[in-house]
């Protein structure tokens, strides 16, 4: 289990935001659970530059963990593509800091360096939050054997991808833990008869709501499009099909868009085929038809 995060900024580009703001009337952060969750990230790094480390650092600017050096990574170079993909280590976001507490919330920090060690700006992620008392679920999805997701975009499979490839990672899981509940719907049951009314097939279909329990950023409603539209889905671990097609409910959140999840799930049909007929079931009168 774990999160993914698509959009990576270069601080003070006017896409610093995701460093300098937390609280749930200013932005969304993304619940990461250091006890199973596994994160994979993938940014894009600017030609002619190399990364040396990941810094974790709280909302004040101020590194606490260093991750280095990474030890499963893939760089993918080609035309138009420079990518970095790595794993955090599932323990290492929401331990204490050497100060002795555990930010709220946090981000990645990622310095990037040219030729002879020289600074060449600074990539941060999205802001991240270890859960306290909060309802998160994880979903998932299964690309299969598929490089990239619907968008052609994040990279699931480095196998066969075109490119010149350096590092050891192989793929990266399409996981994402939100603050959501998953509330269980009336089933949907169906008998399949013939003309003589004899029921011949009986089918159950359970049924399921999956709603968010914040409003959420555009950039996390492309990222649960891209889950939702896999091959294979799962809610913590449980495979479900997806209802209809509209996924999320647009909100006005203090002049902002924002997007509340609200779609239908189902589990696959479980079938019972009658063999035989029950005692008299044979007398019953054939349905006319008009």
């Amino acid at each position: 289990m774990g999160n993914i995060s698509h959009l990576w900024y270069l601080k003070n580009s006017g896409g610093d935001w995701a460093s300098t703001k937390c609280s749930l009337d200013e932005c969304y952060s993304i619940p990461f659970d250091s006890a199973g969750d596994e994160l994979y990230l993938q940014v894009d790094l600017p030609e002619n530059t190399y990364v040396d480390g990941i810094w974790l650092c709280g909302l004040d600017g101020v590194p606490y963990i260093n991750i280095k050096p990474l030890t499963d990574w893939k760089i993918i170079q080609k035309t138009g593509l420079y990518r970095l993909l790595f794993r955090v280590p599932n323990h290492v976001a929401c331990q204490e800091s050497a100060a002795g507490s555990t930010p709220s919330c946090f981000y990645f920090e990622i310095p990037l360096y040219t030729g002879h060690h020289l600074p060449a700006g600074t990539l941060t992620s999205e802001p991240f939050h270890c859960p306290q008392c909060e309802p998160t679920i994880v979903v998932s999805s299964d690309y299969c054997h598929s490089n990239t997701d619907i968008y052609g975009e994040f990279i699931f499979s480095t196998e066969g991808l075109a490119g010149t490839q350096t590092g050891n990672l192989t793929e990266a899981k399409n996981n994402l833990r939100i603050q959501a509940k998953l509330k269980q719907m009336p089933s949907k049951v169906t008998a399949s008869r013939n003309l003589r009314c004899f029921n011949y097939r009986s089918s159950l279909q359970e049924r399921f709501r999956l709603q968010g329990t914040v409003d959420y950023p555009g950039y996390m409603a492309d990222i649960l499009e891209s889950i939702f539209s896999g091959k294979r889905i799962f809610v913590n671990d449980t495979e479900y099909t997806l209802q209809g097609e509209r996924m999320f409910a647009e909100r006005n959140v203090a002049g902002r868009s924002m997007m509340r999840l609200d779609i239908e799930l189902a589990k696959c049909e479980r079938e019972k085929v009658h063999a035989c007929a029950c005692a008299g079931e044979q007398d019953a009168p054939p349905v006319v038809l008009d």
